[in-house]
């Protein structure tokens, strides 16, 4: 199997599309690898709201992004792919991003052509840099990928600003300038997906996002030809809706029964981030097996 993460990431696309759900932490991490997922995707949204409790605005610090990168890098299993924005800066900025990420181990990391400060792709009001600068700064992505073998997603939200036939254009773009793979945000019908297919090359991502991008199945995206499918609000969303379902009925009824409903001890929920791992350590270095219990 290959060393580097981002080598082991373009063996798996090359074998099969990858399913990527969307986390934002260490523990939304563990509990997704856990089901079985095979790479892991680090939503620039999610850790905004989860590390700084902002909105998608282009309010997250690039060393906010990366102390929650290398967290989850270090106890991840699989690939994991991180979205970076708009590279924090220009290309040199994007130079500093990509190598840093790539030293923590990231397998891959996503590079848009937003306006700073970007927001979230499924919201109005977006704008897009020149399209000139935005190959650049994916050549200066792919240059900077070359040493840790991170590999580089293009993204470009230009559909919803200049009409597909532009984010098609800067999609082939920043295929000919080095990206591995790329990403038309937004896409509004299948028949948009299909046309994309069809005329970008290379592998390409779709994210179903539960905006206003149609949400075909895994199988039929595959067909279409897309490659890395990614879900951004795998766990943001549920996680949202559980806990603030949980608060309401303890405020509600007066105790703890919302929580006691879902069963899990302390036990089960360290078990999720690697308690029998630690337990059987421990019971190595003191040789005493009623560690483990």
């Amino acid at each position: 199997m290959p060393d580097r993460p981002g080598d082991l990431l373009h063996a798996m696309l090359d074998a099969a599309a990858v399913v990527a759900p969307g986390c934002y932490d260490c523990l939304s991490a563990a509990v997704q690898e856990r089901a079985g997922f095979s790479a892991l995707f680090l939503s620039g949204a999610g850790v905004a709201a989860s590390a700084a409790g902002l909105p998608d605005l282009g309010l997250l610090s690039f060393e906010e992004l990366a102390r929650t990168a290398r967290n989850v890098v270090n106890r991840a299993g699989v690939p994991v792919i991180v979205d970076a924005d708009t590279g924090f800066g220009n290309e040199l900025s994007v130079v500093r991003t990509v190598e840093e990420l790539g030293r923590l181990g990231v397998a891959a990391v996503m590079i848009e052509d937003q306006t700073s400060p970007k927001r979230c792709g499924h919201l109005e009001g977006k704008d897009v840099i020149d399209a000139g600068d935005y190959a650049r700064k994916i050549r200066a992505a792919h240059d900077a990928a070359a040493a840790s073998g991170i590999r580089v997603i293009a993204r470009t939200d230009a559909l919803a600003v200049n009409g597909l036939d532009d984010a098609v254009e800067r999609a082939i773009a920043a295929h000919d300038a080095g990206a591995d793979l790329t990403f038309v945000e937004a896409m509004r019908s299948i028949d948009e997906l299909m046309e994309v297919a069809e005329r970008v090359p290379g592998p390409k991502m779709y994210a179903l996002s539960g905006g206003q991008s149609p949400s075909p199945s895994f199988g039929e995206l595959e067909q279409l030809g897309y490659r890395l499918l990614v879900i951004p609000g795998a766990a943001l969303v549920p996680a949202i809706q559980g806990i603030r379902a949980v608060a309401e009925a303890m405020l509600a009824d007066g105790n703890n029964e919302a929580v006691e409903r879902h069963g899990m001890t302390p036990r089960d929920i360290f078990k999720t981030v690697g308690l029998d791992h630690w337990l059987e350590l421990a019971a190595h270095y003191s040789g005493d097996m009623e560690a483990t219990r």
